[in-house]
């Protein structure tokens, strides 16, 4: 990592990725970014990079000699640990990673995933009516896009119930908070109490699933082999704590935003014609 006296000033770019200016104004910042070299970002911690044209990140995400999925543990780190020390696999490299993903892929297959379709469907096709009933306007963020990942991840996947949904829920509205964590802090308390809340839900659910084994995604995970090998209780718990919680706010606002994006194009097309 370069010192700060190191940098070329001429990529560092004065933004507060976390203020309100920003996130108003994050469509039209992002599509310039599309098309802009690399640069840096400042924040109270280490130095950060943003990579926007596809090249950059494919040579980001395809050379895992000069480029680490791991989290850094300099001064600052905190402001990278979303997770609060639970490690995902998309935070590991080289022979670790492969073979997490390799005793991941049972329930992620085709067939698993099969399994189920009709039970998403119906979530779906529930969802889209109540929006339908409640008139010709509705919120792509609150009546779609949580609402989907929430009834396809927690509702068919892992067959949660309605408490413990809301806890997830609960933790994954703190996370964005580990973003203002400055160097050497902990992490804000409500960001404490959600992750303890979360993390004792986790090691309930895998408790339970081990005595009264479901036909679900959790259960698949817990079942997992690769010729003798399986996961550690650690490794089990940081993928369903990942997948259940800290995934929920990515995938939605994600889905939110392609929504947004589909209409956006959608609109500028008719406007020109």
């Amino acid at each position: 990592m370069s010192s700060l006296p190191d940098l070329d000033r001429s990529k560092v770019a004065d933004i507060d990725l976390g203020s309100s200016e920003f996130k108003q104004s994050a469509r039209t910042i992002l599509a310039e970014w599309a098309k802009r070299p690399p640069f840096y970002v400042l924040s109270s911690g280490p130095p950060q990079v943003v990579c926007g044209r596809y090249a950059d990140v494919q040579e980001v995400f395809s050379d895992p000699e000069r480029f680490s999925s791991e989290v850094p543990r300099g001064l600052g780190f905190e402001q990278f640990d979303k997770f609060m020390g639970v490690q995902f696999i998309t935070q590991m490299d080289g022979e670790r990673h492969a073979r997490i993903r390799r005793l991941l892929m049972p329930a992620f297959s085709s067939r698993s995933l099969s399994r189920l379709e009709t039970r998403i469907g119906e979530i779906i096709e529930g969802m889209l009516d109540k929006i339908e009933n409640n008139g010709n306007e509705f919120d792509g963020m609150q009546d779609y896009g949580a609402q989907l990942v929430v009834g396809a991840l927690l509702t068919a996947m892992a067959n949660l119930d309605e408490r413990q949904k809301e806890i997830f829920l609960a933790f994954h509205e703190v996370l964005p908070l580990t973003t203002y964590t400055k160097p050497g802090e902990p992490f804000a308390p409500e960001c404490v109490r959600a992750f303890d809340r979360a993390a004792q839900l986790v090691r309930q659910i895998i408790a339970e699933r081990r005595s009264n084994p479901r036909p679900d995604f959790i259960n698949d995970l817990i079942t997992a082999r690769d010729q003798g090998d399986k996961l550690t209780d650690r490794e089990l718990f940081d993928q369903i704590f990942t997948i259940c919680g800290a995934a929920l706010s990515a995938t939605s606002r994600a889905a939110g935003g392609a929504l947004y994006t589909l209409v956006w194009g959608h609109q500028s097309r008719a406007f020109r014609l």
